[in-house]
């Protein structure tokens, strides 16, 4: 079974129509109580009210804007006794109508609080309001951003003289949010078929939500799926028709769709079952809708497209891009950070860094969190590369990590970074070497930085540690499982983990040159002793490049943290003493190991992501001082170790290439 886009499609308010007969309108534009109408309430606020949106819109309920007046009535805002508020319309006279129907756009949720639900009715009165007959009970929005068009039929008046029709609200005798309404009619409805597009939304699937997020910024090459809304403005029910997405650069998917009972003002939500791959580049589609009812005869022709695009990048694979989320143990909404950061993470490991800032739990780094705090209005958030504005973990929200990552791991940067991290197993001294080459001539303010994080922890088990869960049960839909764990979650795992950040917020100063020049490479030692409880296996040094003058990050590269008994390139405290030189090199390295015992050796290189691309069989050295070489030319400039092996034990030294 196909998933639904459903959850990206917004519904638009009516199409424009030419209506047989209109036997009532009322767009409340005036900001008043219109001609003819009336209400009824114990409401001490005075029940329905006019004007706009904003103004009577609550904090609890931000009524969406029309772009003109309203009518609404607001529980939020009084927390009052709204059980009758009654909107009463004039009359009308439906002697000679043949399908009338009521046409309103609603804001309105029928929700549920502390035991209480509210209900919105509408209602009839053919003895001028003695009596009431039920018409309709309003359903819920389902968008909370914009107001959606409704409909209800009015059939079982016709013949009437003197039909009057209501809104009844009602509080359910608790403090719920209310109801707003615009563009009410009571109309005759069109003959005829008029099939409209009222939304096209590219989307790609993001399985470990699992959701359909936003395409406005993806991979080139991604697979794009189509969701469209269409809506019935005419009497003929619509039964099937034909559908084209075209994309600008070329290509196209077409169906059939049959089987459907599209009755007047119908609106509803498919989805192609193809897709298109998206170029590189801006990717403009269009959806053209046709031979309706396979009859070819739509009145209106003019409704029948609608547009949606998706940029898609190309990604660089010498460009990080970090991304720094506030989170808190505290915060029910912050799981779809750790699932969004554990995903990017392993999805896109050659170009995601993500590192998680806690705030008022047992893994804040003070300075680090009171950095996040001012650059983020909550949690989760997130900044990427310390650039633009902040962004959500999630793509269900925009911007999302997901798409600014493409926009920014897609450019050249700036500098490359490398770096390796080795701590001693006996003092717990960790030694960072940070190397920035630059792709450039860089002049100003540009400073090496480390961050260290770990993987994996779970705490002891009390309650700061246990992990706040908004998702739990469902009620906010899918997050990568999180919906299935309970509210808290105890022992849960958190990955990425801020512990220290050696440089402080934006760097060690005077760690690079004020001025360099494209091609060289410059190295910055960082010294930190890790504390006991820190689990060093599951722990990652970042080394970032930082122009402190704009706050930018301009690249970055992560290692994980080794271990040995003795660490550092000057330390000769091995049994094998090992000196490389010269270090930066053009290319061949010399080695000169001191050993006290005739030992077989050899000799392998790596580079920072831990790959052998050098060995060297040394042979039996004597007892004292071997020099010997290994060449490095035929290598791409960089960082990269130079493992010594003797008799078992291996020294390693840390070599720049700089051709």
């Amino acid at each position: 079974m196909r998933k639904k886009l459903l959850g990206l499609i917004s519904l638009s308010l009516l199409s424009t129509a030419v209506f047989c007969q209109t036997y009532l309108s009322e767009n409340f534009d005036a900001g008043s109580m219109p001609a003819g109408w009336s209400q009824t309430t114990l409401a001490s606020d005075g029940g329905w009210k006019f004007g706009t949106s904003a103004s009577l819109s609550s904090a609890d309920f931000p009524i969406a804007s029309t772009g003109s007046n309203i009518v609404a009535t607001n529980d939020d805002g009084c927390d009052c006794n709204k059980s009758v508020d009654r909107l009463i319309m004039p009359s009308v006279n439906l002697t000679t109508a043949i399908a009338p129907v009521l046409i309103y756009d609603q804001f309105y949720f029928a929700a549920t609080y502390d035991g209480a639900t509210e209900i919105c009715r509408i209602e009839a009165s053919i003895d001028s309001g003695v009596t009431w007959t039920l018409v309709s009970i309003m359903t819920s929005n389902a968008s909370g951003t914009a107001f959606e068009t409704r409909s209800a039929s009015l059939a079982t008046f016709v013949g009437q003289p003197s039909v009057v029709v209501s809104v009844l609200y009602n509080d359910g005798a608790g403090w719920l949010f209310g109801a707003g309404l615009d563009n009410v009619s009571i109309i005759e409805p069109p003959v005829g078929l008029d099939l409209s597009v009222q939304s096209l939304t590219s989307a790609i699937y993001l399985p470990v939500i699992p959701a359909y997020v936003s395409a406005s910024a993806v991979g080139t090459g991604q697979k794009i799926e189509f969701g469209f809304n269409v809506k019935n403005s005419r009497v003929d029910v619509v039964t099937s028709f034909d559908a084209t997405v075209a994309a600008s650069g070329g290509g196209s998917v077409t169906q059939t769709f049959t089987g459907l009972t599209l009755g007047f003002l119908a609106a509803l939500d498919l989805q192609f079952d193809s897709s298109l791959i998206a170029a590189a580049g801006v990717n403009n589609y269009t959806l053209t809708i046709s031979n309706v009812n396979r009859l070819g005869a739509d009145a209106d022709v003019t409704n029948n497209t609608g547009t949606a695009n998706a940029t898609a990048y190309t990604l660089n694979p010498t460009k990080k891009f970090v991304v720094e989320e506030g989170t808190g143990t505290w915060c029910g909404f912050c799981p779809r950070g750790a699932v969004m950061v554990d995903y990017m993470s392993a999805a896109f490991p050659d170009n995601f860094i993500g590192i998680a800032v806690h705030n008022g739990d047992p893994m804040t780094v003070t300075a680090y969190d009171t950095y996040m705090d001012s650059k983020i209005a909550g949690y989760p958030s997130c900044i990427g590369d310390r650039q633009g504005t902040e962004i959500d973990p999630s793509p269900q929200y925009n911007p999302s990590i997901y798409g600014r990552m493409f926009e920014r791991a897609s450019i050249a940067p700036l500098a490359t970074v490398a770096l390796t991290a080795e701590m001693n197993s006996t003092s717990r001294t960790l030694v960072v070497n940070s190397t920035a080459t630059y792709t450039t001539n860089l002049s100003g303010d540009y400073r090496l930085n480390v961050v260290l994080t770990e993987d994996g922890i779970t705490g002891d088990g009390t309650a700061p540690w246990n992990q706040a869960n908004y998702y739990a049960g469902g009620g906010n839909g899918p997050m990568g499982g999180m919906e299935t764990l309970a509210n808290p979650i105890s022992g849960f795992e958190y990955n990425h983990v801020a512990r220290a950040i050696l440089g402080g917020i934006n760097g060690t100063i005077s760690s690079l040159p004020a001025s360099g020049t494209s091609g060289s490479a410059y190295s910055y030692e960082y010294n930190y002793t890790i504390p006991a409880e820190y689990n060093v296996a599951n722990m990652k040094a970042i080394a970032m490049v930082i122009n402190a003058t704009t706050g930018e990050i301009l690249n970055a590269q992560s290692a994980a943290i080794t271990t040995g008994n003795t660490i550092g390139i000057n330390d000769q405290s091995n049994e094998a003493s090992l000196n490389v030189y010269p270090n930066p090199t053009t290319g061949k390295v010399m080695l000169d190991l001191n050993i006290a015992n005739s030992v077989d050796a050899s000799v392998k290189v790596y580079n920072v992501i831990g790959m052998m691309v050098a060995e060297k069989n040394l042979g039996t050295l004597n007892a004292g001082t071997n020099t010997n070489s290994i060449d490095l030319t035929n290598l791409d400039n960089g960082v990269y170790m130079v493992n010594v092996t003797t008799d078992g034990q291996v020294v390693t030294r840390r070599v720049v290439l700089n051709k």
